[in-house]
C-alpha cells in the first residue's frame, strides 16, 4: 500500500516533468512564427489551439473513442474550462503588450502562488508551511530568471494584466484537478478544452474587436498564412500543446493542483536552457542561480512529500 501510493505520486511528477519540458519549447515556435511570419499573436493562439484539436480528435477517434462520451454536466463544465484558457491567451498577449516579454514570463508564474490558494479554498488542499515556503522560493526563482533581477519598464496597467494571466493559468489547474473528480480522461480534457479555446479565440480574431491587437481581423485573414508556416503550426500543436496539456492533465489524477503547479515552474528554468543552447541567448550568473533555486525548491518538497506520505500510510498501518 505505501510503496502503490509513493509509486502513484511519481506518476505525477514524471508526468509534471514531462509537461514542463515540452511546455518549455513554445518559445521557440512562437518566435520563429513571430519573427519570422509576423503573425498576429491571438492567430497564432487559435490555429495553434485548432491544429492541436484536431490531431487530438483524429487520434482519439483512432485509439479510444469511448473517452470522448462526455454527460451534458461535462460538457458544461469543459465549455466553461475552454473559455478560461482563450482568457488566459488573451491575458497572456496583452501582459506581453504591456510588459517586457521576460516581466510577462514572470508575472504568469504568479500562478504558483494563486495555485496554492485556489487549492485551500476551491479543493480544500492544505496550505503547510513548507508548501508556502516552496512557492516563495519557486516564485523568487522565476524572477531571477525572467528578468535578471530587474523590473525596468513594469508599470501598474501592465503588472495587473499579468497577474490576470498568472490568475487564470491557476484556475486551470483547479478545474483540472476538477475535470479529473468529474470522471474526464485527462486526454478528453485535453481534447474539449482546446476544442472549445480555439471557438473562442475564433471568435475574438474575426469580431469587429479594433481595441484588441493582434487578431486576425476578419474570416480571410484566417488562412492567409504561408504553406511553410502551417509546418511551425503542426509542431506548436504537437509538442507544446497536447503533449504540455495531456501530460498536465494526467499529473492532476496524482499531485494537488497546487504541488503541480509547483513542479510546472521548471518550464521557465527549462525554457531558459533551450534559449542558450538553441537560440544562442546568453545567461546571466543569476539567471543560472534563479534556476538552481527553483530546483532546489522542487526537489526538497518532493523529499518532504515523500516522507510525509509514508509516514502517513505507515500510521494507518
Amino acid at each position: 500500500m505505501v510503496e502503490g501510493s509513493l509509486k502513484k505520486l511519481n506518476y505525477g511528477y514524471v508526468y509534471a516533468f514531462f509537461s514542463a519540458i515540452t511546455g518549455a519549447t513554445s518559445s521557440i515556435f512562437i518566435r520563429h512564427l513571430l519573427l519570422k511570419y509576423q503573425l498576429p499573436p491571438l492567430l497564432i493562439a487559435f490555429w495553434r489551439d485548432f491544429a492541436a484539436t484536431l490531431l487530438l480528435w483524429v487520434s482519439l477517434l483512432i485509439f479510444k473513442k469511448e473517452w470522448l462520451k462526455l454527460n451534458r454536466r461535462q460538457i458544461l463544465f469543459m465549455l466553461g474550462y475552454g473559455l478560461l484558457l482563450a482568457v488566459f491567451n488573451i491575458f497572456w498577449t496583452f501582459s506581453v503588450a504591456f510588459n517586457t516579454a521576460a516581466i510577462a514570463s514572470v508575472l504568469v508564474y504568479s500562478s504558483v502562488g494563486f495555485g496554492a490558494f485556489l487549492g485551500v479554498f476551491l479543493l480544500a488542499e492544505k496550505l503547510t508551511l513548507p508548501k508556502l515556503f516552496a512557492v516563495i522560493l519557486t516564485f523568487f526563482g522565476c524572477f531571477l530568471i525572467s528578468t535578471k533581477g530587474q523590473l525596468e519598464g513594469l508599470n501598474l496597467t501592465g503588472l495587473g494584466i499579468g497577474l490576470a494571466s498568472g490568475l487564470c493559468y491557476a484556475f486551470t489547474a483547479v478545474l483540472g484537478k476538477q475535470s479529473s473528480r468529474l470522471g474526464i480522461n485527462p486526454w478528453a480534457t485535453t481534447f474539449y478544452m482546446l476544442l472549445f479555446a480555439s471557438c473562442f479565440l475564433l471568435l475574438v480574431n474575426v469580431l469587429p474587436l479594433s481595441m484588441m491587437p493582434g487578431r486576425a481581423g476578419s474570416v480571410a485573414n484566417l488562412a492567409n498564412i504561408p504553406s511553410s508556416a502551417f509546418i511551425w503550426i503542426i509542431l506548436l500543436a504537437i509538442f507544446p500543446t497536447v503533449l504540455t496539456f495531456g501530460t498536465y492533465q494526467s499529473c492532476l489524477r496524482y499531485l494537488e493542483s497546487s504541488v503541480a503547479n509547483i513542479v510546472l515552474t521548471f518550464e521557465p528554468v527549462f525554457a531558459t536552457i533551450i534559449a542558450f543552447l538553441v537560440l544562442k541567448e546568453k545567461l546571466a550568473f543569476i539567471q543560472w542561480l534563479g534556476g538552481l533555486i527553483v530546483v532546489a525548491a522542487i526537489i526538497s518538497y518532493r523529499i518532504y512529500e515523500r516522507e510525509r506520505t509514508r509516514m502517513t500510510l505507515l500510521r494507518r498501518g
